[in-house]
């Protein structure tokens, strides 16, 4: 005989954490809840690891790619997915030291380098005559405390255009909660 704990139709609240299923597999769980359109059941959730992937809708699939292979290789801790919770056109990952070592197809778009120039440089680079102090130096300050931040500075592109850009930094952790890279997500502003 079932339980009656064992049945949907008896619960209002059902939490599952599910660590071995892909997204594929917890959508069709899903689909077949909202199927059954179980009652009284007024809260569910599914929760996992890997579930924190569908965080990263926004970015396209090569994207998408690039940096699970980096949080793969690096060991980074999962909450790095924050950084693309608003729309942006840029993508730039550095090391530690502020060095770029990916940008995105966006960067190129936006900016007019090629990823090829930016790798090696930091994103100084970008910078040019009315590139305020107080915005690089506040940027600076802000990397030293190894806390995200949002900042707006002149940068130029390679036509030597220049452009307004809000740049938000997020310093990434790995497992032992060392920064071992920072994700910096742009983009351009109208003046």
């Amino acid at each position: 005989m079932e339980h009656p704990k064992d049945n949907l139709n008896n619960m209002i609240g059902l939490d599952l954490f599910i660590h071995s299923l892909d997204i594929v597999a917890a959508d069709n769980i899903s689909l077949q809840l909202k199927a059954q359109n179980v009652l009284p059941l007024t809260i569910w959730d599914f929760s996992g690891t890997h579930f924190t992937e569908p965080l990263l809708t926004g970015l396209s699939v090569s994207d998408k790619q690039q940096l699970r292979q980096f949080a793969k290789k690096h060991d980074w801790q999962p909450d790095f997915y924050e950084a693309f919770s608003q729309p942006y056109e840029a993508l730039i990952v550095t090391d530690s030291s502020q060095k770029i070592i990916w940008t995105n197809k966006g960067f190129t778009e936006m900016t007019g380098y090629a990823a090829k120039h930016a790798l090696g440089k930091t994103p100084k680079f970008l910078q040019g005559q009315n590139t305020s102090e107080e915005s690089v130096n506040f940027i600076r300050h802000e990397l030293l405390l190894n806390k995200p931040f949002t900042a707006i500075i002149t940068n130029y592109k390679k036509n030597s255009d220049e452009y307004l850009c809000e740049v938000r930094v997020f310093p990434i952790y790995n497992q032992q909660n060392e920064t071992t890279h920072f994700i910096a997500v742009e983009k351009q502003i109208a003046v």
